[in-house]
């Protein structure tokens, strides 16, 4: 080969930056690669039960109805997140959530109630004279970012009655003729108040439920349908306590995952005297999708939408 036909040194440089360039492209594309597959492989090889972490809560082995106690417990690796606390229902406990100013709130059973902080001082309410074992669960929920899982505890209390027991339903119409309050039926009635969302996928629904009827109504429940990622979450309320005519209820129900959509609320009750106005939409604007879209196609990887209620 003559002289003629060998690259000449700037050939030589150009083609030398050529392949550094290709080099350095291929390095970035792994090490972006493995940042996107970091949360399939940590839940790929991850032992099983290990997505969520126990919370130590701590209670006092008994309190008395209607003295305040409080439940406290710890805060998980990561604590960027909401907490929510959870009893079962029961027609003859009930808690109440005392505030810094000192005012209490009811809280209602089945469903999260929303706490702040590592504490929160609760007062029992106990129908009858028979001491009850009741757990009380405590429920963290990262926000979603931060990279951290839910985490979940739960302590046993058992709830004496008080110096003046509250006297059950049951034992109070026992010993006189029931009132009748009034002849009518019920009208349950569902609005949507707002619906809100943040840039990290994070969600918030008011509505309030009312009887606008001229009878008390049943024990209902609500069904909320909701726009996540990828899939339509079904929350399945559980079951509410009766209303009397001219009364309602606020709910805020709070979701995690979501995207713009349409959500649309289903009030299960009987007896109503129009069931037309017991469903309600609204539409949800994101500021924009809080997943990348990789998760649209690998939603196994990925944990459920966590809503919960407050009220």
């Amino acid at each position: 080969m003559n002289s003629a036909s060998r690259p000449g040194p700037v050939a030589n440089a150009l083609a030398i930056a050529g392949f550094v360039v290709v080099v350095i492209i291929i390095i970035w594309g792994l090490i972006h690669l493995s940042t996107l597959a970091s949360p399939w492989l940590s839940s790929l090889f991850s032992p099983a039960g290990t997505s969520q972490t126990p919370l130590e809560v701590q209670a006092p082995g008994s309190a008395v109805s209607g003295q305040p106690f409080t439940l406290t417990w710890s805060s998980p690796a990561s604590a960027q997140g909401t907490y929510g606390l959870i009893y079962p229902c029961s027609a003859a406990l009930s808690f109440r959530a005392v505030s810094a100013s000192s005012t209490q709130a009811n809280i209602p059973c089945g469903a999260a109630f929303t706490v702040s902080g590592n504490s929160v001082s609760l007062v029992p309410l106990l129908a009858g004279t028979t001491t009850i074992n009741e757990p009380l669960s405590i429920i963290f929920t990262p926000a979603f970012g931060s990279g951290g899982a839910s985490a979940q505890g739960s302590a046993t209390i058992a709830i004496k009655p008080g110096a003046n027991p509250i006297a059950p339903a049951s034992v109070a119409t026992a010993s006189a003729p029931a009132q009748v309050v009034s002849s009518g039926r019920p009208d349950l009635a569902v609005r949507i108040i707002s619906a809100t969302g943040d840039g990290s996928g994070n969600a918030t629904l008011v509505f309030e439920i009312a009887n606008n009827g001229s009878g008390a109504s049943d024990r209902y429940s609500f069904t909320v349908y909701l726009p996540t990622v990828s899939r339509s979450y079904t929350y399945y309320s559980p079951d509410q306590s009766p209303l009397s005519p001219g009364s309602h209820i606020v709910n805020t129900l709070h979701f995690t995952q979501a995207v713009s959509g349409t959500i649309s609320i289903v009030v299960n009750a009987s007896r109503d005297v129009d069931q037309t106005n017991n469903y309600a939409s609204a539409a949800l604007s994101m500021p924009y999708s809080p997943q990348p879209p990789y998760q649209q196609y690998y939603p196994q990887y990925y944990p459920q939408p966590y809503p919960y209620v407050s009220y």
